[in-house]
Formats: C-alpha cells, sequence, structure tokens
C-alpha cells in the first residue's frame, strides 16, 4: 500500500480537450515522480527525499514536508494516455494532456 502525507498545489487549465496541470514539486527529483492513469483520473506520486542539515546547525522550525505524496485529480473525460507529456522546470511538473470529446 502507498501512503502519502502530503498533496502538492496544482493549477489546472483546459482549451477544448487539451490539458495542462503544473504541479509544485520543489526539491522533488523526476526520477522520485511517478504519473498514473486510470480512466479520467490522473494521479501523480512521488517522494521528496529526507532533509538534509548542514553540519553544525539545529533545526528552529520545519514546515516543509520530507516524504511521500501524492495529489489525485479527476477530469470530466477519459485521458488519452498516449497523449501524456511531461516536462518539469523550475520546482514545477508541467503534465501537458488530452482528453476524450471535451467541449
Amino acid at each position: 500500500m502507498y501512503y502519502a502525507t502530503w498533496k502538492p498545489a496544482a493549477d489546472i487549465f483546459y482549451s477544448g480537450n487539451q490539458w495542462l496541470i503544473r504541479m509544485e514539486l520543489a526539491g522533488v527529483s523526476p526520477a522520485e515522480v511517478q504519473v498514473l492513469t486510470q480512466g479520467s483520473e490522473l494521479t501523480v506520486r512521488g517522494r521528496r527525499r529526507d532533509l538534509r542539515v548542514q553540519h553544525g546547525f539545529i533545526c528552529h522550525a520545519l514546515e516543509i514536508s520530507y516524504s511521500h505524496f501524492e495529489r489525485s485529480i479527476a477530469l470530466p473525460a477519459r485521458i488519452i494516455v498516449s497523449s501524456i507529456r511531461l516536462e518539469f522546470q523550475d520546482g514545477i511538473l508541467n503534465i501537458y494532456l488530452t482528453t476524450d470529446n471535451y467541449q
């Protein structure tokens, strides 16, 4: 079973049946990210690796989650899996995809 402890923020845009989902994944390696689909649902999961504090420092506050994450987004039509294109830049994962017959 997969246990997620935080959900990354996402922005969702569309034009007809073309979609762009932007997900904030600062500090997450692209190798740690999985993108899954089932029908009209898109799921992004992965892990932001453990915090590494520089030698000699003591933590005063810890607000960033360093653990597994998962975020599912339901779209109004079936996702065409072959259309998915991923782009990772400056801590943002851009997911471009097409759905069936959404107007």
